[in-house]
């Protein structure tokens, strides 16, 4: 019951089923259920592990015991609570959908389906099982659902295999924590790869990173689903992925007690940072074609524009090539005072290379960044990112570099907008307030002033290393180049250059081709977030982390805050 990579289905109703250990799934699998069925998937059987536990006597459990696990047991069944792995009782939920009880010849750890009930679920004709129980599925059931069983891994493969996802990233300093979303095959960390993703690893709170892997991976069974619907999902059938990874335990006790130290002194640095350690940017030009610095993979010849106080600074530039002497830079002007950023400009005299006095030109009651600029007809456009309103409106730069209200393109909380013609096609990329590091998301028109759709697949990229868009996507040769910010070791570290290879309204691909580090500045060298070029020049931002007493004056106020609230909440 295999589907051929060359027919893979376009246009059809979907079934599924799930396998489980019983009615209590955790919430982010119930999550996953809830989305399939909310566009249309179908849930047509439930397939339950029938294996019996073996009866053991209470005194000879106790001699039995694996004590070498007892601290990672201790804390993952009365300390270690995530929200995304509290159960979730489907029973009431379920009761109309049939349900078959099967019981599995173990080998090992591997398990093999009696071939009766492989033969029922065949009769099912399903078109994938999720995988939320058993334990290694081996055999021919692998083979009884038309795209066969599907399992996640929220480990990168390539780095870690076996159990302990999540603890992994942690215990061994790893600042990502890939996941994978699979279909199984006979051979053991093998699997054909779907849908893969990498996000930040939270180093502080093991909750919170399994929340954030688990929660940010709930969309991709329904992603494959769009795919297979709109026949773009031969991948389903690649061959499988190979791990020379070494295979990482987490669950002894020395382990254990590694990764709680880890999490105490973690925690400790995360707040100390907070308060001592905020960011302060600069921005820049480079007399470097940005076609030139792509090549090379480093900046050089940069002069800086810094902001004259310690509680305000300068980031996310772009330009216009004004005139012959001069490019005009608009960029992010941010206050700690007010906490809210708006646009400002500055002259930049190519022949002085000195800076004109900056001028405020953009402000709002909310925050103002990322002042986009392009091109259209003969006219220059400004469009800043405004995601605290959820609104995303295009400004004319009039010909003395003052701003006019123009448009407003689409009401969302984007952040960090690219717009380029891709195909005769107009495109709009950017993150969302929520995840607006590793999620990348896509619209498109015709018109450059829309209307403009949503990409059928968003989000076309989960990625926390080049999702978020870092600057104007620009041409070598035929390449289309998109710049993105990579914030897996903090946010705005460096930048990545990726080639887009395929882009319409149901598929997107690109591939890494290019990093960028902060060029050697004596303070300012701890990352880079924007590149943006003009003819012969090119614009960056860099920064540095210092105490800044405003910042900590907020941050304090919002932690003892925070403390009491938590602390109101505690039952009395």
């Amino acid at each position: 019951m295999k589907a051929d990579k060359e027919h893979i289905t376009k246009g059809v109703d979907l079934k599924f089923a799930i396998m489980c250990d019983g009615y209590s799934l955790q919430h982010w699998q119930y999550e996953i259920i809830r989305s399939l069925q909310k566009h249309g998937i179908e849930l047509t059987l439930v397939i339950l592990n029938d294996n019996d536990e073996p009866r053991t006597p209470f005194f000879r459990k106790i001699l039995r015991y694996k004590y070498r696990y007892l601290l990672f047991n201790l804390y993952n069944r009365f300390i270690l609570r995530p929200k995304s792995k509290r159960a979730i009782d489907i029973s009431a939920e379920i009761q109309e959908i049939e349900a078959i009880s099967c019981k599995t010849n173990n080998h090992g750890y591997s398990q093999y389906f009696e071939n009766d009930d492989i033969e029922k679920i065949k009769a099912k004709e399903l078109d994938f099982v999720l995988r939320f129980g058993f334990n290694i599925i081996r055999g021919d059931i692998l083979e009884s659902a038309r795209y066969g069983i599907w399992s996640f891994h929220h480990d990168d493969e390539q780095k870690y295999r076996g159990t302990g996802s999540v603890y992994k990233e942690i215990l061994y300093n790893d600042p990502v924590n890939g996941a994978i979303l699979q279909r199984l095959t006979n051979r053991i960390d093998a699997g054909v790869i779907l849908k893969k993703g990498y996000f930040q690893t939270v180093k502080h709170s093991l909750k919170g990173s399994f929340d954030n892997v688990l929660y940010n991976t709930v969309s991709w069974p329904l992603q494959v689903c769009i795919d297979i619907q709109n026949g773009v999902a031969g991948y389903i059938e690649d061959e499988p992925s190979t791990s020379a990874a070494p295979i990482k335990k987490t669950e002894g006790n020395f382990n254990t007690f590694r990764l709680l130290c880890k999490l105490f002194f973690n925690k400790l640095k995360f707040h100390y940072k907070e308060l001592f350690f905020t960011e302060r940017w600069i921005v820049g030009v480079s007399d470097e074609k940005i076609e030139s610095i792509y090549e090379n993979g480093n900046l050089a010849n940069v002069t800086w524009l810094e902001a004259g106080k310690r509680y305000r600074y300068f980031a996310d530039p772009f330009t216009i090539d004004f005139d012959e002497t001069r490019l005009l830079l608009f960029f992010e002007d941010y206050n700690y005072k007010t906490r809210k950023g708006i646009i400002s400009s500055s002259f930049y005299n190519k022949t002085t290379q000195e800076f004109s006095p900056v001028v405020e030109v953009l402000e709002k009651p909310h925050h103002l960044s990322f002042p986009y600029i392009f091109n259209h007809e003969g006219n220059w456009y400004l469009m800043p990112e405004s995601s605290e309103n959820k609104e995303l409106s295009v400004y004319r730069i009039e010909k003395d570099g003052s701003l006019s209200f123009y448009k407003e393109l689409l009401k969302i909380d984007a952040i960090d907008t690219s717009l380029f013609q891709y195909n005769d096609i107009w495109w709009l990329f950017f993150t969302r307030k929520h995840n607006s590091n590793s999620e990348l998301h896509a619209y498109y028109s015709k018109d450059i002033w829309g209307p403009y759709e949503p990409h059928k697949n968003n989000p076309v990229k989960t990625d926390i290393r080049s999702a978020r868009p870092a600057g104007s996507l620009f041409y070598v040769e035929s390449d289309l180049i998109r710049p993105s910010q990579n914030s897996a070791k903090y946010y705005g570290s460096r930048i990545e250059f990726n080639k887009i290879s395929k882009l319409d309204s149901i598929i997107f691909e690109e591939e890494r081709t290019q990093i960028i580090e902060p060029s050697y500045s004596r303070t300012f060298n701890r990352g880079i977030h924007t590149i943006c070029s003009a003819g012969n020049y090119t614009v960056i931002d860099q920064k540095k982390h210092t105490f800044i007493f405003q910042s900590f004056k907020y941050q304090l106020k919002r932690k003892f805050k925070a403390l009491f609230t938590r602390s109101s909440l505690q039952p009395k």
